[in-house]
């Protein structure tokens, strides 16, 4: 996916989300889903925890267990997955790593996407692809993605994606609020051939699209997150969060998510409340943010 003021849209578009959805609960806050933890490093990634009916419904076909499940859009066509089917890859944890903390990667244009560059899985947006990919269905469509709800939950870990780099440009001196001003095109050694241009998707006045009272400047502000909302670090060494669906793989040397034939049945404590999740869900099909 390629659109205008990307990753600045996003916190715009979420916090907006959110407080719809505190307009009905005001303790409602959005969680987002780790990709990386499910991304194991193996052929076969179907076994995931999220995709099971304790969660977000199964992940093959037609969702019929989990709090989704028989979900039907406004055209009565069924809420469907096919997550890790062949070739289809989740997040890599390396390169988000540079993304998150190499300080040679610090500038706006080392992470947006490249317009046509062979580098753009190496940026958020070649990044945020891969889940809908993976998770295929209503997900690897782009009219029909936001109907499943795993569609906000990926959209907010790329939004807290986002907001770790800018803390690192921050920690570098950057000014996380600049955005690729006008006339900033990069072209190969001798000139010839464009390599990416930053001024028509990327510029400070451009408009954008889902927001129209808004431009690029105002998605790049730090108020989102210096005011409004933060985000809880993603589980790490040595505990994982102490979470009940996390372990530390010795092979892997990161957090990983366990797999569902290891547990028998999701603790108590994290029992989910489908009656109080669906309300707030539901309300996917109201929002025009889309």
């Amino acid at each position: 996916m390629k659109l205008p003021n990307f990753c600045c849209a996003l916190n715009c578009c979420f916090y907006r989300y959110e407080t719809a959805l505190r307009q009905k609960d005001n303790s409602v806050v959005l969680p987002y889903w780790d990709s990386v933890l499910d991304n194991q490093n193996i052929t076969d990634q179907k076994n995931t925890l999220l995709f099971t009916k304790d969660f977000l419904g199964n992940g093959n076909g037609d969702v019929i267990d989990g709090p989704f499940k028989h979900w039907r859009d406004v055209y009565d066509c069924p809420l469907n997955r096919n997550i890790s089917q062949p070739d289809m890859e989740l997040p890599s944890p390396e390169i988000l790593k540079i993304i998150e903390n190499d300080t040679a990667v610090f500038r706006i244009e080392d992470v947006v996407d490249h317009l046509g560059s062979a580098e753009r899985i190496k940026t958020i947006e070649g990044q945020h692809n891969l889940p809908h990919d993976w998770v295929g269905g209503m997900m690897d469509i782009l009219s029909s993605s936001p109907k499943d709800p795993a569609f906000f939950l990926h959209h907010t870990f790329i939004d807290y994606i986002w907001e770790k780099f800018r803390q690192k440009q921050i920690r570098l001196g950057e000014d996380p609020e600049y955005c690729p001003g006008l006339g900033v095109t990069k072209w190969n050694h001798d000139k010839t051939q464009v390599i990416y241009n930053l001024t028509q998707y990327h510029h400070s006045h451009r408009q954008m699209d889902c927001f129209h009272w808004m431009n690029s400047t105002d998605g790049y502000s730090k108020n989102y997150t210096q005011y409004l909302y933060t985000y809880e670090e993603s589980p790490t060494y040595p505990d994982c969060g102490n979470s009940k669906y996390l372990i530390w793989s010795t092979v892997l040397k990161r957090c990983i998510g366990r797999n569902p034939m290891s547990m028998s049945s999701v603790p108590q404590r994290f029992k989910p409340d489908y009656g109080r999740l669906v309300g707030f869900l539901i309300l996917v099909y109201f929002c025009n943010f889309f």
